[in-house]
């Protein structure tokens, strides 16, 4: 058995996901929100640790440009 977390949604969006849970494949709204929640933790997870891989590399050139200025690098 997994552990969980009971959370509230709004009503509207609740039946948005009702009306098409079974278009989607899923048998119950519960399912479906747990696949669209994985989803988009994986991408915003994904997209942040590029972001993060992009500012160590701005970071790392910065620190190179001021090492060429002092003289350090070529």
């Amino acid at each position: 058995m997994t552990d969980e977390k009971q959370v509230s949604i709004p009503i509207a969006l609740y039946t948005r996901f009702e009306a098409t849970k079974k278009i989607a494949g899923f048998s119950a709204v519960s399912e479906y929100l747990v696949f669209v929640l994985e989803q988009f933790i994986s991408d915003f997870e994904r997209q942040n640790h590029s972001n993060v891989a992009n500012d160590k590399d701005s970071e790392k050139e910065k620190i190179k440009g001021r090492l060429r200025a002092l003289g350090y690098l070529d």
